[in-house]
């Protein structure tokens, strides 16, 4: 909170005259720089003050000169709180000033008591920003706690802040953590592991994608683990690893680890003795199929999604290699519950023993 001007508490502060703004000029060049950056991280309101005060239209001339904001942008950063007698409610509006040059919201209100419970309500926390100005600090402490071996925190899966571009830290989610004895790292969902797993994006780093391997998902439930296989064999001989993580991770190898696409279709259509195929599809269903020569078509047919599925996850092969690239992105697209049944399970884990994996484009909605 900023007071730009004037206190009651001492009466030669008030700025009223032409003479009282000349007076107070050099004094508020700080203030003004201090504002005008916020500005740019955060919107501002301005609470009992004109857009007639020539300080506030100075400090908005500033503003609209130098930042790289159109109307609509620029309007939602600037709000002008105006009393409108008898209005208990808070009417916004975007208006202009100075040739149009200066747009902003209104916020007209008799509610005053409404716009303080509104601006208390908000947690401003801390900006990545901010947090970049004091990292020497941190890294110290961190040096001298280490030393004494005091200091027993692991951050996993971290970026190095200093080493982010400004629009990095504006786009990305960013948390900065500091605790005793804890491991901090995000598990994905599993749309969210065959999303990266099939794309350059590299969103997941490595040892996250081996936590989301060995958690809690059951050891022989399909799941794509080839481009991991030697992540994986270090994270088992790791002394730090859980007897219960090695060991998912060890069954997990022995099942998945050196599946080609042939061997593991063929354990889907002839499984243990005694036991069905796990990816049926009637013969009508087949010969219906078996004509058509883009996956789309069948996707798309008046068919119960799990026999489709099956047909696709057994026939990968059969049909243009880009054609199937786009199939796997369009499903990737779609809800979490809806590809989490088995059949999509046995499909993203066919697809991923194809021969010369290529990444996918993948826009999730």
């Amino acid at each position: 909170m900023y007071k730009i001007h004037g206190s009651i508490n001492d009466v030669n502060s008030i700025v009223i005259t032409s003479e009282d703004y000349a007076k107070n000029e050099p004094k508020s060049a700080l203030i003004d720089a201090k504002i005008l950056s916020n500005l740019t991280e955060s919107p501002i309101i301005f609470l009992g003050y004109s857009l007639t005060d020539e300080n506030v239209q100075r400090l908005l001339n500033s503003f609209v000169e130098n930042a790289p904001f159109d109307i609509k942008q620029a309007a939602s950063r600037i709000g002008v709180v105006e009393f409108s007698k008898g209005e208990q409610e808070i009417k916004e509006t975007i208006e202009g000033m100075a040739d149009n040059q200066i747009h902003y919201t209104s916020l007209k209100t008799d509610n005053f008591l409404k716009i303080y419970n509104s601006l208390a309500s908000i947690d401003q926390s801390i900006t990545p920003a901010e947090i970049r100005k004091y990292e020497a600090n941190f890294r110290r402490i961190i040096e001298i706690k280490g030393q004494q071996k005091t200091l027993k925190t692991v951050l996993a899966d971290y970026e190095d802040i200093s080493k982010l571009s400004d629009n990095e830290i504006k786009n990305k989610k960013i948390v900065v953590a500091f605790g005793d004895e804890k491991i901090i790292y995000k598990i994905p969902t599993y749309a969210e592991y065959l999303i990266n797993y099939f794309t350059d994006s590299n969103d997941l780093p490595a040892p996250t994608a081996i936590k989301f391997i060995a958690g809690r998902r059951p050891s022989n439930s399909p799941l794509p683990i080839k481009k991991y296989v030697k992540q994986i064999e270090a994270e088992i001989s790791k002394s730090e690893t859980s007897d219960r993580e090695k060991e998912k991770l060890v069954k997990r190898l022995k099942k998945y680890g050196n599946l080609t696409y042939d061997s593991y279709i063929e354990s889907l259509r002839h499984p243990a003795p005694g036991k069905k195929s796990t990816i049926h599809v009637s013969a009508q269903m087949e010969n219906e199929f078996n004509n058509m020569l883009n996956p789309f078509d069948i996707l798309n047919a008046d068919e119960k999604p799990g026999p489709k599925i099956n047909y696709l996850t057994q026939n990968l092969k059969k049909f243009d290699r880009k054609l199937v690239d786009d199939l796997i992105s369009k499903l990737l697209t779609r809800d979490e519950e809806q590809i989490s049944s088995s059949f999509y399970r046995k499909l993203f884990m066919a697809y991923s023993l194809l021969d010369n994996q290529k990444s996918l484009n993948i826009t999730k909605k």
